[in-house]
């Protein structure tokens, strides 16, 4: 993970934005990058100066919808060939596809906005979302909202701490599956206070 992140910050210190654009798009591709540590370093790089903090969010904005489109139409027309590469390749990863899934059908289109505060599940949810063919407007507005919330959370939290950023690292990397509880716990109880509601 070090190795990676030591050639995320190489490419957003060379090229800027573009290199923002990639790597945030690749990691809502399901490639394997951590936003809960590229997107804070990204809003620490804002707090040095080298880039402004509402270009930089619309970026990575901008990244997450190229992305997660990219996920959707593989989902929409390679849906059954994604699930037999995963079944073949790694069981974690259709976990999570097959959890996404289910998630999806019991949710509906709000699953994508939902999906996208949700650690794993805001890649892997464009799989389902492509593969019943989710309409694409629906999608692609459902995942802006979602997205931009993450983003910016996430690069301002990098911002306003600054350079305490390191330490704040090392702490989310060390915590990242209680991080992953506390999170759904709260969308956990946000549900359950709505179905009451209802």
């Amino acid at each position: 993970m070090d190795n990676i992140l030591f050639v995320i910050v190489l490419l957003i210190n060379k090229i800027g934005y573009l290199g923002i654009f990639i790597v945030t798009a690749l990691e809502y591709a399901c490639f394997p990058l951590s936003s809960e540590i590229l997107l804070p370093f990204i809003g620490f790089s804002v707090y040095e100066g080298n880039l402004n903090l509402f270009v930089t969010i619309f970026v990575c904005t901008l990244g997450s919808i190229t992305g997660s489109l990219f996920c959707y139409f593989l989902g929409r027309f390679f849906g059954s060939l994604i699930y037999d590469f995963f079944d073949k390749k790694t069981k974690n990863a259709k976990e999570v596809i097959m959890k996404s899934e289910e998630y999806f059908l019991k949710k509906g289109k709000y699953s994508v906005f939902y999906g996208r505060l949700i650690p794993l599940f805001r890649t892997y949810i464009s799989f389902p979302a492509g593969f019943f063919k989710m309409d694409i407007k629906y999608f692609s507005f459902l995942t802006v909202l979602g997205a931009f919330i993450w983003n910016f959370l996430l690069v301002f939290l990098g911002y306003f701490l600054g350079e305490n950023y390191v330490f704040v690292k090392e702490w989310f990397t060390k915590h990242d599956n209680l991080i992953l509880i506390i999170t759904v716990c709260i969308i956990v109880v946000f549900v359950i206070k709505r179905v009451k509601q209802k």
